[in-house]
């Protein structure tokens, strides 16, 4: 074997490793590289080590921008969720478009009332506009819920000026919004819990969708020059 096709297998082969190992690395590459405005309170070197830390087998733990502590609380292959301080979660999941990816990115805060704000984005971290469905309020009541009527009636006129949750599933695609629930008294919240669910939504044809959906939907604008992040209050 001539030495030009030994060395033309070995650059083929070295491809093929990088090419595996880019492949295999995809989410913490992503990570790694989004930019300020998609995750402020950690800058690059901040997410790299705890990149290094969770591949480890350690407790992530780095110091943000502001001098206090965040956390990866949980990597897969498409998902990483990241306690950004104590009042505010970051989780970010790769979705299927076709023959390409999205990035869908949560960020929530808690404080000084539940927000969570859904964006998504390009492999390349640009900013996309894709269409979300509102869920209407009755789609979060149980109706095979034991509450008496009093006490449903009570609740769900408490509940109609709440804010909601929106969250990402590790494992699937779904997102899932609830109700915020923290504010209520604590006999009030186990109540609600019994009385509401969150309202999952599907990803089905490079958009989400709630299986039952209310015929009342929200759209995004289509121009190009109003694409913003959806929020959820």
């Amino acid at each position: 074997m001539s030495h030009f096709i030994k060395s033309l297998i070995i650059v083929m082969l070295c491809g093929f490793i990088r090419c595996d190992f880019s492949s295999a690395q995809g989410i913490d590459a992503l990570f790694a590289s989004a930019p300020k405005e998609v995750l402020p309170l950690l800058d690059r070197t901040s997410r790299l080590d705890m990149l290094d830390l969770y591949n480890g087998g350690l407790e992530a733990k780095t110091e943000n921008i502001y001098g206090g502590q965040s956390e990866m609380l949980r990597k897969t292959h498409d998902y990483i969720k990241v306690r950004c301080s104590e009042s505010s979660f970051w989780q970010m999941k790769l979705l299927p478009v076709g023959h390409d990816t999205l990035i869908v990115c949560v960020h929530t805060l808690l404080v000084p009332e539940a927000v969570s704000t859904i964006s998504f984005y390009r492999h390349d971290w640009h900013l996309q506009k894709r269409e979300m469905p509102r869920a209407d309020f009755s789609q979060f009541v149980q109706t095979n819920s034991d509450l008496s009527s009093y006490r449903k009636q009570a609740l769900m006129e408490q509940m109609r000026v709440q804010n909601y949750q929106a969250s990402l599933n590790d494992s699937t695609t779904d997102l899932t919004i609830s109700l915020d629930l923290s504010s209520l008294q604590v006999s009030d919240r186990e109540d609600a819990q019994r009385l509401f669910h969150p309202v999952a939504y599907k990803w089905v044809g490079g958009k989400y969708v709630i299986p039952t959906a209310h015929p009342l939907v929200e759209k995004v604008s289509n121009g190009a020059s109003d694409v913003k992040p959806h929020v959820v209050r």
